[in-house]
């Protein structure tokens, strides 16, 4: 998905994947390598994923590993998560469930703030899940899951 600086996608569902805005959707943050990304959209072929990260060696394998395996319900976007939530996509309902496996926990004090889930980020994200949407988080890092 091309994001460029001045596009706002209104219509998940509709406007990346030709579907109408009941379908399910799912927003992955940080999906590296896509496994866990391709995965699901496996097991639920009628639902849509929206797979967002920044490390281009991660985007280039999910996309290979999509391909390979010939899914039609995921959308990969090369841009800041926060940037997406905040500038690109409006404050209006559109997903059902968002997750975020393993992100990076930035271990010092001083790079607690870089931390992706904190609650400027988690506003966000409320505004864009749908009544009853999940928010799914998986962390090994003992001090992150206390953050």
């Amino acid at each position: 998905v091309d994001v460029p600086w001045n596009r706002t996608i209104a219509d998940v569902q509709g406007t990346l994947f030709g579907r109408d805005a009941s379908a399910t959707c799912v927003l992955d943050v940080g999906f590296g390598h896509g496994d866990s990304l391709v995965g699901m959209a496996l097991r639920r072929p009628d639902a849509c994923f929206l797979g967002v990260e920044m490390h281009r060696p991660g985007v280039g394998a999910a996309l290979l590993r999509a391909d390979a395996e010939a899914v039609d319900n995921v959308r990969i976007a090369r841009v800041d998560a926060v940037a997406l939530l905040d500038k690109h996509l409006p404050p209006i309902p559109q997903f059902d469930e968002c997750c975020f496996f393993f992100p990076d926990p930035w271990f010092k004090d001083k790079d607690a703030g870089r931390r992706i889930l904190r609650p400027s980020t988690l506003d966000l994200l409320a505004a864009r899940l749908r009544p009853g949407g999940k928010l799914r988080v998986a962390t090994d890092v003992d001090a992150y899951a206390a953050h």
